[in-house]
């Protein structure tokens, strides 16, 4: 028997819908354009369970200054994907879309307060509708089977493309690359290698295969396994998943030559990369403390948050080598938020240590022990 969305469940859904399209309308205000909301209803969220009617399917915008469309879809995972039926032309992705419309892309994060509490967080993109059906022909395109039963012939289809996971700006873009520069660290290269006119990208079933060869890796505790993780990991031709795979299977090796590796993966682009490798290099602060504070100290302003991070985890680390670690302001407020996360317990007796040694550490590290210790940290209001 088929499942049903709750209330809750569906009001989420189409308010996730109505606050992207808000958005998308208050962009095209800001860019020049005057926009008017074409599909009635689609900036608000009122679940209607009393009323059916046969609806034409039409773009959530159009601009009465020049006649382009836009249809808006809020993801609460930034990724060009629509729901497509193989049998009905009218559930197709594309259907009622001219090649002249647009389709507008947001991610939005759930919030805590309400099933209506979404928060925009990522620009507003733009895709023309003739380039999603060009690349649709070409077979540029992930297809997978819908989830739930009660959606019949209909699967998700899914345009390959690489998404930032911070703001960059674009440096260059020729046939076999693109390049892209954060505010502070190291650029990125995201390679394009094309194929008969296509751009060769792993598939889900190719990445899994590839997973799963560097889960067997994680098994062979030996020197050789240790590099190929770590050339991995670095390696930006390879999917963010594998990498990812790549960083936890180096967490398990516990092998002191992975931390140069685990620390330079700071810089990639995608957070889920640097989760895994922050919680491969917390592992590794069991054996290497010492070690990693060294990197700590040579760290770039984009490896010592990650770097940092794991240092709470250390069970062996003095509060001498911590104060004797912080070279600048950016070392400083880490190694404060080092100390502060061990806990006051901890450091309480040598207190006056802190104070003598740095006062702005000594007022950071006690604010943070008298946030943690309050009855009020991390209260939600539900």
């Amino acid at each position: 028997m088929a499942a049903f969305k709750t209330d809750e469940s569906f009001l989420e859904k189409i308010s996730l819908g109505a606050i992207g399209t808000q958005q998308v309308f208050h962009k095209l205000v800001t860019l020049g354009h005057k926009p008017i909301e074409l599909e009635r209803g689609s900036m608000n969220y009122k679940i209607w369970k009393k009323i059916k009617i046969k609806r034409i399917r039409v773009p959530d915008i159009i601009c009465v200054d020049n006649g382009i469309r836009i249809e808006s879809r809020a993801k609460s995972k930034l990724e060009i994907t629509m729901s497509h039926s193989l049998n009905d032309p009218t559930r197709g992705w594309d259907a009622d879309l001219k090649n002249e419309d647009y389709v507008a892309l947001i991610a939005c994060k759930k919030g805590d307060l309400s099933p209506v509490d979404w928060i925009p967080n990522s620009p507003i993109q733009f895709v023309s509708v003739k380039e999603l059906r060009d690349s649709f022909q070409r077979k540029e395109v992930i297809t997978e089977k819908a989830k739930g039963v009660q959606e019949g012939s209909e699967v998700r289809v899914t345009w390959l493309s690489c998404i930032a996971g911070k703001e960059m700006t674009v440096t260059e873009v020729t046939k076999d690359k693109i390049e892209a520069k954060p505010k502070i660290g190291k650029k990125s290269t995201w390679r394009l290698n094309r194929k008969k006119g296509g751009i060769s990208i792993l598939l889900k079933s190719q990445v899994k295969k590839v997973l799963e060869s560097v889960i067997v890796l994680n098994e062979i505790k030996s020197a050789r396994a240790c590099k190929l993780l770590c050339k991995i990991l670095l390696d930006e031709n390879f999917d963010a998943e594998i990498r990812a795979g790549a960083a936890w299977g180096l967490g398990e090796q516990q092998n002191k030559d992975a931390l140069t590796a685990i620390v330079s993966s700071f810089n990639a682009v995608e957070e889920s990369i640097r989760i895994e490798a922050a919680r491969a290099l917390a592992k590794l602060t069991k054996n290497y403390s010492n070690d990693i504070l060294k990197k700590f100290t040579n760290a770039t302003s984009n490896e010592k948050p990650g770097v940092a991070w794991a240092l709470t985890k250390s069970n062996s680390l003095m509060l001498d080598q911590l104060l004797t670690s912080i070279k600048d302001q950016d070392s400083k407020e880490w190694i404060s938020y080092i100390i502060g996360t061990h806990g006051e317990e901890k450091y309480i007796s040598e207190i006056e240590k802190i104070k003598t040694k740095d006062p702005e550490v000594y007022f950071a590290v006690t604010l943070l022990w008298k946030i943690m210790t309050s009855w009020i940290y991390e209260l939600k209001e539900y």
